[in-house]
């Protein structure tokens, strides 16, 4: 499909109608990708890994988001190795309930 120019028209007569000017035909060239990306099959290992990683991630967020946590820890740096051992630990239960 043809790419359509939209321009603005003069307000000077000229020989041209403003029909003409507004439907101008813009043939464009293809957009060439420096980076070529190519599909690649999954494998189960790999599938497995995103699986962790998603897993893990919405452990970690659920831990950082609970009001609870905040509790326990006074400083920033104990708040987040309580978060991280909160999340290690949902990740583990999660794990064994579904072998």
């Amino acid at each position: 499909m043809p790419l359509i120019k939209h321009t603005t028209v003069n307000v000077q007569p000229s020989p041209v109608t403003v029909a003409d000017a507004v439907n101008v035909v813009v043939k464009a060239e293809p957009i060439k990708p420096e980076n070529v990306v190519t599909d690649k099959k999954m494998t189960n290992a790999d599938w497995a890994a995103k699986d962790r990683r998603i897993s893990r991630q919405g452990l970690f967020q659920a831990a950082l988001q609970s009001p609870a946590l905040m509790q326990y820890a006074p400083t920033l740096e104990e708040y987040m190795a309580l978060v991280r051992k909160t999340a290690d630990e949902g990740l583990v239960y999660v794990n064994e309930a579904a072998q």
